[in-house]
């Protein structure tokens, strides 16, 4: 596994990694409205990246921020291998945490699709 940290996302990759605890971060720093808004127009497929690093920017003037997070590349060759569902086509690869589970877009709300085997 891939850990980094980064000032803002800098792909759709990033934020869709990120979306789950940047929502907890805008909700404390009073920022949800906002997360709501840009979740949405990511679902419908809305080109956001400009404003989702306006909203981490926002957040990390309050003083909270979302930290570290990873991007998994632990793929072994039997493991089936997941890409980004949506039009935006971004790079984001995972494999399933459990067996036969397929993994949802953070951004889309789509099943991811897949599966070329890793390695």
């Amino acid at each position: 596994m891939t850990e980094a940290r980064v000032g803002l996302p800098s792909s759709w990759a990033e934020v869709c990694v990120l979306k789950p605890r940047l929502r907890q971060q805008a909700k404390e720093a009073g920022y949800l409205s906002e997360w709501r808004t840009l979740a949405a127009a990511a679902e419908s497929g809305a080109d956001t990246l400009e404003a989702w690093r306006e909203l981490c920017a926002r957040i990390a003037e309050h003083g909270s921020w979302y930290g570290t997070y990873a991007i998994r590349d632990d793929a072994e060759d039997e493991d089936p291998v997941y890409r980004c569902p949506s039009a935006r086509r971004c790079e984001r690869r995972t494999v399933p945490d459990r067996p036969g589970e397929v993994p949802v877009c953070h951004l889309s709300g789509a099943p991811m699709t897949g599966s070329a085997h890793g390695g």
